[in-house]
């Protein structure tokens, strides 16, 4: 439903720029994308895990813990509970870094497994639709393109960090997505099972409407992970000089 996916906003900093002391990190030249992406590649498994010497927790499996609306027109569903699994799986497709505005721009694939609680009412299409208890997303790919703007600020000692000012996104589902919503109805068959349909038909219109409050938490997340390697790595550590 939304990729998180999120993990694509680790992908120039971490991986292009923090080399002291974390052996796995390989750093390039901000304006050298290839070299960038290459050691994105190399160090998103590692990353995954969390990196201890920053506070950065796992983000494989990724924890969403807040609960999340996703309204849409007269469907009303929230979902709690999400966890997110397989983002050490995604691949970057491109990262393009631009030192003088201080942005970047990422555009990274991944296959995801979401599972969590949900509850909906309402009108699903032209279907009324209730019901509380699991969900799971699946089997399905995903596209996210992230526009990240950077700002910096001053330690203690007086040595420039950067932080994360605000990101837009934008994704698009690329293999179909398996949704499964469970008790419907309170486990009535024969009224579930028109909506079952509904949603299997319509599994890339519903990824893309209501997928997106649920994205912007999932990158939300991570883009706090980041904020707290970046207040422990001075800027004068990351990107080697051109």
């Amino acid at each position: 439903m939304w990729a998180k996916c999120c993990i694509l906003l680790i992908g120039y900093f971490v991986t292009g720029s923090i080399a002291g002391g974390v052996s796995f990190i390989k750093p390039c030249k901000p304006l050298d994308s290839p070299c960038i992406i290459n050691s994105a590649k190399i160090a998103l498994p590692h990353l995954a895990k969390g990196v201890s010497e920053f506070g950065t927790p796992s983000l494989d499996p990724l924890h969403i813990n807040k609960e999340v609306k996703a309204d849409s027109g007269e469907l009303k569903i929230s979902f709690k509970d999400v966890v997110v699994h397989k983002l050490s799986q995604c691949d970057f497709e491109k990262i393009v870094r631009d030192p003088v505005q201080s942005t970047a721009s990422l555009v990274v694939v991944c296959p995801l497994t979401i599972e969590g609680e949900y509850t909906a009412g309402g009108k699903l299409f032209y279907l009324d639709i209730f019901g509380n208890g699991p969900f799971s997303i699946k089997d399905g790919t995903i596209r996210i393109s992230i526009d990240l703007k950077l700002k910096t600020f001053n330690d203690k000692e007086g040595k420039k960090h950067y932080k994360i000012g605000s990101f837009d996104y934008e994704f698009e589902p690329l293999k179909r997505f398996d949704i499964k919503l469970s008790n419907l109805f309170n486990g009535d068959k024969a009224q579930a099972d028109p909506i079952e349909k509904i949603i299997s038909e319509s599994w890339k219109e519903l990824i893309l409407d209501i997928g997106k409050p649920v994205l912007r938490e999932g990158v939300t997340s991570i883009a706090s992970a980041i904020d707290k390697m970046f207040k422990n790595v001075a800027a004068e550590d990351l990107e080697l000089p051109e």
